[in-house]
Protein backbone atom coordinates (compact mmCIF):
# COMPACT_ATOMS: atom_id res chain seq x y z
CA UNK A 1 0.00 0.00 0.00
CA UNK A 2 1.47 3.35 -1.04
CA UNK A 3 0.02 6.55 0.38
CA UNK A 4 1.69 9.96 0.07
CA UNK A 5 4.96 8.21 -0.76
CA UNK A 6 4.82 6.05 2.37
CA UNK A 7 4.79 2.31 1.83
CA UNK A 8 3.06 -0.21 4.08
CA UNK A 9 3.66 -3.85 3.21
CA UNK A 10 1.71 -6.92 4.28
CA UNK A 11 2.96 -10.44 3.63
CA UNK A 12 3.29 -14.10 4.57
CA UNK A 13 -0.46 -14.69 4.45
CA UNK A 14 -1.84 -17.94 5.82
CA UNK A 15 -4.56 -20.10 4.25
CA UNK A 16 -7.22 -17.99 5.99
CA UNK A 17 -5.96 -14.76 4.47
CA UNK A 18 -4.34 -13.43 7.64
CA UNK A 19 -1.12 -11.43 7.18
CA UNK A 20 1.97 -12.79 8.91
CA UNK A 21 3.60 -9.39 9.07
CA UNK A 22 3.09 -5.70 8.47
CA UNK A 23 5.91 -3.25 7.74
CA UNK A 24 5.08 0.45 8.00
CA UNK A 25 7.06 3.36 6.52
CA UNK A 26 9.34 1.10 4.49
CA UNK A 27 12.73 2.65 3.77
CA UNK A 28 12.19 5.52 6.21
CA UNK A 29 13.76 6.13 9.65
CA UNK A 30 10.43 5.31 11.27
CA UNK A 31 10.19 1.88 9.60
CA UNK A 32 8.43 -0.58 11.88
CA UNK A 33 7.71 -4.28 11.49
CA UNK A 34 5.00 -6.20 13.35
CA UNK A 35 4.73 -10.00 13.07
CA UNK A 36 1.63 -12.08 13.73
CA UNK A 37 0.87 -15.74 14.34
CA UNK A 38 -2.58 -17.29 14.54
CA UNK A 39 -4.16 -20.12 16.50
CA UNK A 40 -4.50 -23.00 13.98
CA UNK A 41 -7.81 -24.08 15.56
CA UNK A 42 -9.53 -20.88 14.49
CA UNK A 43 -9.63 -18.81 11.31
CA UNK A 44 -8.88 -15.35 12.65
CA UNK A 45 -7.72 -15.53 16.26
CA UNK A 46 -4.29 -13.96 16.77
CA UNK A 47 -1.91 -16.03 18.89
CA UNK A 48 1.12 -13.70 19.07
CA UNK A 49 2.00 -10.14 18.13
CA UNK A 50 5.73 -9.36 17.99
CA UNK A 51 6.74 -5.72 17.64
CA UNK A 52 9.62 -3.38 18.46
CA UNK A 53 10.46 -2.85 22.13
CA UNK A 54 11.41 0.38 23.87
CA UNK A 55 14.73 -1.42 24.48
CA UNK A 56 16.82 -1.18 21.31
CA UNK A 57 16.92 -4.28 19.10
CA UNK A 58 14.59 -6.26 21.36
CA UNK A 59 10.95 -7.21 20.95
CA UNK A 60 7.70 -6.83 22.81
CA UNK A 61 5.59 -9.98 22.52
CA UNK A 62 1.87 -10.23 23.25
CA UNK A 63 0.54 -13.78 23.54
CA UNK A 64 -3.13 -14.78 23.42
CA UNK A 65 -4.23 -18.23 24.66
CA UNK A 66 -7.68 -19.69 23.96
CA UNK A 67 -9.70 -22.68 25.06
CA UNK A 68 -11.24 -25.08 22.56
CA UNK A 69 -14.33 -22.87 22.29
CA UNK A 70 -12.30 -19.83 21.31
CA UNK A 71 -12.57 -18.04 24.64
CA UNK A 72 -9.51 -16.01 25.62
CA UNK A 73 -8.00 -17.66 28.71
CA UNK A 74 -4.71 -15.79 29.03
CA UNK A 75 -3.28 -12.49 27.84
CA UNK A 76 0.48 -12.22 28.40
CA UNK A 77 2.58 -9.17 27.51
CA UNK A 78 6.37 -9.51 27.73
CA UNK A 79 8.88 -6.77 27.06
CA UNK A 80 11.46 -4.49 28.58
CA UNK A 81 12.22 -1.18 30.16
CA UNK A 82 14.48 1.15 28.16
CA UNK A 83 17.51 -0.08 30.17
CA UNK A 84 16.82 -3.71 29.28
CA UNK A 85 15.07 -4.78 32.48
CA UNK A 86 12.45 -7.42 31.59
CA UNK A 87 8.80 -6.64 32.37
CA UNK A 88 5.64 -8.67 31.92
CA UNK A 89 1.93 -8.52 32.60
CA UNK A 90 -0.57 -11.37 32.63
CA UNK A 91 -4.35 -11.59 32.85
CA UNK A 92 -6.11 -14.96 33.01
CA UNK A 93 -9.75 -15.85 32.49
CA UNK A 94 -11.88 -18.88 33.37
CA UNK A 95 -15.18 -19.96 31.81
CA UNK A 96 -17.15 -22.21 34.14
CA UNK A 97 -20.67 -20.81 33.80
CA UNK A 98 -23.64 -23.05 32.93
CA UNK A 99 -23.00 -22.38 29.24
CA UNK A 100 -19.26 -21.73 29.52
CA UNK A 101 -19.77 -18.09 30.42
CA UNK A 102 -16.90 -16.08 31.88
CA UNK A 103 -16.62 -16.73 35.63
CA UNK A 104 -13.23 -15.39 36.73
CA UNK A 105 -10.76 -12.69 35.69
CA UNK A 106 -7.40 -12.63 37.48
CA UNK A 107 -5.82 -9.26 36.80
CA UNK A 108 -2.12 -8.45 36.45
CA UNK A 109 -1.48 -7.00 39.91
CA UNK A 110 0.19 -8.97 42.69
CA UNK A 111 0.23 -6.25 45.35
CA UNK A 112 -3.55 -6.12 45.71
CA UNK A 113 -6.46 -8.46 45.09
CA UNK A 114 -7.64 -7.81 41.56
CA UNK A 115 -9.83 -10.85 41.05
CA UNK A 116 -13.23 -10.44 39.43
CA UNK A 117 -15.72 -13.28 39.89
CA UNK A 118 -18.98 -13.72 38.03
CA UNK A 119 -21.63 -16.05 39.47
CA UNK A 120 -24.62 -17.47 37.61
CA UNK A 121 -27.97 -18.99 38.42
CA UNK A 122 -28.14 -22.77 37.92
CA UNK A 123 -29.26 -24.09 34.56
CA UNK A 124 -32.48 -25.27 36.14
CA UNK A 125 -36.04 -24.65 34.90
CA UNK A 126 -36.99 -23.84 38.48
CA UNK A 127 -35.00 -20.61 38.16
CA UNK A 128 -37.51 -19.30 35.64
CA UNK A 129 -36.34 -16.21 33.75
CA UNK A 130 -33.10 -16.20 35.75
CA UNK A 131 -32.03 -19.61 34.48
CA UNK A 132 -28.26 -19.76 33.73
CA UNK A 133 -28.01 -15.96 33.74
CA UNK A 134 -25.55 -13.72 35.61
CA UNK A 135 -26.46 -13.43 39.30
CA UNK A 136 -23.60 -11.63 41.03
CA UNK A 137 -20.33 -9.79 40.24
CA UNK A 138 -17.55 -9.57 42.83
CA UNK A 139 -14.53 -7.36 42.12
CA UNK A 140 -11.64 -6.93 44.52
CA UNK A 141 -13.61 -8.68 47.24
CA UNK A 142 -16.55 -6.27 46.89
CA UNK A 143 -19.95 -7.35 45.60
CA UNK A 144 -20.54 -4.70 42.95
CA UNK A 145 -23.73 -6.25 41.50
CA UNK A 146 -25.97 -8.67 43.36
CA UNK A 147 -29.29 -10.47 43.10
CA UNK A 148 -29.70 -9.62 39.42
CA UNK A 149 -33.23 -10.53 38.30
CA UNK A 150 -34.43 -10.88 34.71
CA UNK A 151 -37.56 -10.49 32.63
CA UNK A 152 -38.85 -13.43 30.54
CA UNK A 153 -37.12 -11.90 27.51
CA UNK A 154 -33.74 -11.72 29.25
CA UNK A 155 -33.62 -8.05 30.19
CA UNK A 156 -32.36 -7.05 33.64
CA UNK A 157 -35.41 -6.36 35.82
CA UNK A 158 -33.67 -5.42 39.07
CA UNK A 159 -30.33 -5.57 40.89
CA UNK A 160 -28.47 -4.42 43.99
CA UNK A 161 -25.31 -2.30 43.83
CA UNK A 162 -22.35 -2.04 46.21
CA UNK A 163 -23.51 1.47 47.14
CA UNK A 164 -26.61 -0.03 48.77
CA UNK A 165 -28.82 1.20 45.95
CA UNK A 166 -31.53 -0.89 44.36
CA UNK A 167 -32.12 -0.52 40.63
CA UNK A 168 -35.48 -1.40 39.08
CA UNK A 169 -35.96 -1.49 35.30
CA UNK A 170 -39.18 -1.64 33.29
CA UNK A 171 -39.59 -2.10 29.55
CA UNK A 172 -42.20 -1.45 26.91
CA UNK A 173 -44.04 -4.62 25.93
CA UNK A 174 -43.43 -5.85 22.42
CA UNK A 175 -40.10 -4.12 21.80
CA UNK A 176 -38.29 -4.36 25.15
CA UNK A 177 -37.12 -0.76 25.00
CA UNK A 178 -36.20 0.67 28.39
CA UNK A 179 -39.19 2.52 29.84
CA UNK A 180 -38.10 3.44 33.37
CA UNK A 181 -35.13 3.14 35.68
CA UNK A 182 -35.81 3.65 39.39
CA UNK A 183 -32.88 4.04 41.79
CA UNK A 184 -33.66 3.72 45.49
CA UNK A 185 -31.37 3.81 48.52
CA UNK A 186 -33.87 3.00 51.26
CA UNK A 187 -34.56 6.68 51.94
CA UNK A 188 -35.12 8.29 48.56
CA UNK A 189 -36.25 7.00 45.20
CA UNK A 190 -35.78 8.60 41.79
CA UNK A 191 -37.20 7.49 38.45
CA UNK A 192 -36.08 8.32 34.93
CA UNK A 193 -38.52 7.62 32.10
CA UNK A 194 -37.91 7.27 28.36
CA UNK A 195 -40.39 7.46 25.48
CA UNK A 196 -39.74 6.56 21.87
CA UNK A 197 -40.91 7.30 18.37
CA UNK A 198 -42.46 4.44 16.38
CA UNK A 199 -39.15 4.26 14.47
CA UNK A 200 -37.24 3.57 17.68
CA UNK A 201 -35.49 6.86 18.41
CA UNK A 202 -35.67 8.31 21.93
CA UNK A 203 -38.30 11.08 21.93
CA UNK A 204 -38.31 12.21 25.56
CA UNK A 205 -36.25 11.69 28.71
CA UNK A 206 -37.95 12.62 31.97
CA UNK A 207 -35.95 12.82 35.19
CA UNK A 208 -37.52 12.69 38.65
CA UNK A 209 -40.62 11.34 36.96
CA UNK A 210 -43.81 11.70 38.99
CA UNK A 211 -42.43 14.39 41.31
CA UNK A 212 -42.73 18.20 41.40
CA UNK A 213 -39.05 18.35 40.37
CA UNK A 214 -39.77 16.47 37.16
CA UNK A 215 -37.94 17.74 34.04
CA UNK A 216 -38.27 16.53 30.46
CA UNK A 217 -35.92 16.82 27.49
CA UNK A 218 -37.47 16.33 24.04
CA UNK A 219 -35.50 15.20 20.99
CA UNK A 220 -36.54 15.66 17.35
CA UNK A 221 -35.24 14.05 14.17
CA UNK A 222 -35.36 14.60 10.42
CA UNK A 223 -36.66 12.09 7.87
CA UNK A 224 -33.24 10.41 7.80
CA UNK A 225 -33.59 9.82 11.57
CA UNK A 226 -30.78 12.26 12.38
CA UNK A 227 -31.02 14.33 15.54
CA UNK A 228 -32.02 17.91 14.66
CA UNK A 229 -33.33 19.34 17.92
CA UNK A 230 -33.09 19.15 21.71
CA UNK A 231 -35.54 21.11 23.89
CA UNK A 232 -35.50 21.22 27.68
CA UNK A 233 -38.43 21.64 30.04
CA UNK A 234 -38.30 25.46 30.07
CA UNK A 235 -37.94 25.94 26.32
CA UNK A 236 -34.19 26.28 25.81
CA UNK A 237 -33.33 24.42 22.64
CA UNK A 238 -30.53 23.38 20.31
CA UNK A 239 -31.09 22.93 16.58
CA UNK A 240 -28.87 21.06 14.11
CA UNK A 241 -28.65 20.87 10.33
CA UNK A 242 -26.80 18.18 8.36
CA UNK A 243 -25.50 17.81 4.83
CA UNK A 244 -26.38 14.83 2.64
CA UNK A 245 -23.39 12.89 4.03
CA UNK A 246 -24.63 13.31 7.59
CA UNK A 247 -22.07 15.90 8.67
CA UNK A 248 -23.44 18.47 11.11
CA UNK A 249 -23.15 21.76 9.24
CA UNK A 250 -25.06 24.12 11.52
CA UNK A 251 -25.75 24.38 15.24
CA UNK A 252 -27.84 27.08 16.90
CA UNK A 253 -28.62 27.46 20.59
CA UNK A 254 -31.73 29.41 21.64
CA UNK A 255 -32.85 30.41 25.11
CA UNK A 256 -36.40 30.06 26.39
CA UNK A 257 -37.32 33.58 25.22
CA UNK A 258 -36.36 32.76 21.63
CA UNK A 259 -33.09 34.72 21.63
CA UNK A 260 -30.14 33.26 19.75
CA UNK A 261 -27.40 32.48 22.28
CA UNK A 262 -24.88 30.70 20.07
CA UNK A 263 -24.46 29.80 16.41
CA UNK A 264 -21.87 27.86 14.48
CA UNK A 265 -21.59 26.63 10.92
CA UNK A 266 -19.19 23.96 9.71
CA UNK A 267 -17.94 23.18 6.20
CA UNK A 268 -16.60 19.79 5.10
CA UNK A 269 -14.64 18.70 2.05
CA UNK A 270 -15.43 15.78 -0.24
CA UNK A 271 -13.71 13.43 2.22
CA UNK A 272 -15.95 14.66 5.06
CA UNK A 273 -13.08 16.45 6.79
CA UNK A 274 -13.86 19.67 8.64
CA UNK A 275 -12.42 22.59 6.64
CA UNK A 276 -14.11 25.63 8.18
CA UNK A 277 -15.83 26.62 11.41
CA UNK A 278 -17.84 29.85 11.14
CA UNK A 279 -19.18 31.71 14.16
CA UNK A 280 -22.31 33.84 14.48
CA UNK A 281 -20.43 37.01 13.50
CA UNK A 282 -18.79 35.37 10.50
CA UNK A 283 -15.50 34.71 12.28
CA UNK A 284 -13.88 31.80 10.49
CA UNK A 285 -11.34 29.17 11.45
CA UNK A 286 -9.97 27.11 8.55
CA UNK A 287 -8.29 23.71 8.50
CA UNK A 288 -6.09 21.90 5.99
CA UNK A 289 -4.98 18.28 5.77
CA UNK A 290 -2.30 16.12 4.22
CA UNK A 291 -3.02 13.08 2.07
CA UNK A 292 -3.15 10.86 5.16
CA UNK A 293 -5.86 12.95 6.79
CA UNK A 294 -3.61 14.60 9.37
CA UNK A 295 -4.57 18.19 10.15
CA UNK A 296 -1.51 20.22 9.10
CA UNK A 297 -2.89 23.78 8.92
CA UNK A 298 -5.18 25.78 11.19
CA UNK A 299 -5.89 29.46 10.59
CA UNK A 300 -7.93 31.20 13.26
CA UNK A 301 -10.45 34.02 12.93
CA UNK A 302 -7.65 36.60 13.27
CA UNK A 303 -5.76 35.00 10.38
CA UNK A 304 -3.11 33.51 12.67
CA UNK A 305 -1.78 30.28 11.17
CA UNK A 306 -0.65 27.17 13.02
CA UNK A 307 1.25 24.52 11.08
CA UNK A 308 1.69 20.90 12.11
CA UNK A 309 3.98 18.23 10.70
CA UNK A 310 3.73 14.46 11.02
CA UNK A 311 6.24 11.67 10.54
CA UNK A 312 5.91 8.58 8.36
CA UNK A 313 3.85 6.88 11.08
CA UNK A 314 1.44 9.85 11.25
CA UNK A 315 2.75 10.97 14.63
CA UNK A 316 2.77 14.69 15.35
CA UNK A 317 6.39 15.92 15.35
CA UNK A 318 6.20 19.73 15.16
CA UNK A 319 3.69 22.52 15.76
CA UNK A 320 4.61 26.00 14.54
CA UNK A 321 2.59 28.99 15.71
CA UNK A 322 1.90 32.34 14.06
CA UNK A 323 5.14 33.80 15.51
CA UNK A 324 7.18 30.93 14.04
CA UNK A 325 7.70 29.41 17.46
CA UNK A 326 8.00 25.66 17.07
CA UNK A 327 7.26 22.88 19.54
CA UNK A 328 8.79 19.49 18.80
CA UNK A 329 7.68 15.99 19.79
CA UNK A 330 9.58 12.69 19.84
CA UNK A 331 8.47 9.09 20.35
CA UNK A 332 9.82 5.67 21.22
CA UNK A 333 9.25 2.44 19.29
CA UNK A 334 5.95 1.98 21.09
CA UNK A 335 4.67 5.41 19.97
CA UNK A 336 4.88 6.77 23.50
CA UNK A 337 5.62 10.48 23.65
CA UNK A 338 9.21 10.66 24.98
CA UNK A 339 10.15 14.32 24.54
CA UNK A 340 8.43 17.68 24.21
CA UNK A 341 10.54 20.70 23.34
CA UNK A 342 8.81 24.06 23.60
CA UNK A 343 9.55 27.06 21.32
CA UNK A 344 12.12 28.31 23.86
CA UNK A 345 14.13 25.12 23.64
CA UNK A 346 13.05 23.67 26.99
CA UNK A 347 12.69 19.90 26.81
CA UNK A 348 10.64 17.59 28.99
CA UNK A 349 11.54 13.93 28.57
CA UNK A 350 9.53 10.83 29.45
CA UNK A 351 10.46 7.14 29.59
CA UNK A 352 8.06 4.21 29.33
CA UNK A 353 8.33 0.45 29.51
CA UNK A 354 6.75 -1.96 27.05
CA UNK A 355 3.67 -2.17 29.27
CA UNK A 356 3.01 1.54 28.79
CA UNK A 357 3.97 2.50 32.35
CA UNK A 358 5.53 5.94 32.77
CA UNK A 359 8.90 5.30 34.45
CA UNK A 360 10.46 8.74 34.59
CA UNK A 361 9.97 12.40 33.77
CA UNK A 362 12.76 14.92 33.36
CA UNK A 363 11.95 18.58 32.94
CA UNK A 364 13.62 21.96 33.45
CA UNK A 365 10.44 23.01 35.28
CA UNK A 366 7.71 20.97 36.97
CA UNK A 367 5.58 19.33 34.33
CA UNK A 368 2.63 16.96 34.53
CA UNK A 369 2.94 13.49 33.01
CA UNK A 370 1.53 13.19 29.52
CA UNK A 371 -1.99 11.85 29.35
CA UNK A 372 -4.67 11.36 26.71
CA UNK A 373 -5.73 14.94 27.44
CA UNK A 374 -2.27 16.50 27.11
CA UNK A 375 -0.54 14.39 24.49
CA UNK A 376 -0.62 15.74 20.94
CA UNK A 377 -3.64 14.53 19.06
CA UNK A 378 -3.11 11.96 16.33
CA UNK A 379 -5.25 12.15 13.26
Amino acid sequence: IIKEGKITEYGNYDVNGNPGYKIEAIGMPEEKRIDYTYDPRFAKKIMTITEPSVYADRKKVTTYTYDDMGNLTRLLVEGFQPDGTPVSRQVTMQYNGPFNQLTRIDGPRTDVQDLTSLEYYPNDPAEGANRARLRRVIAGGIIVRDNIQYTPTGKVASEQRATGQSLLYTYYPGNDRLATLTIADGVTSRTTRWSYLPTGEVETITQADGTPESTTVTLTYDDARRLIGITDHIGNNIKYQHDTAGNRIEETVWNSSGTLAHARRQVYDELNRLTQTIGAAGQTTSYGYDANGNRINTTDANNNPTRSAFDALNRLITVTDALNGTAQYAYDNRDNLTAVTDPNGNTTSYAYDDLGNLLSRTSPTPAPPPSPMTRPAMS
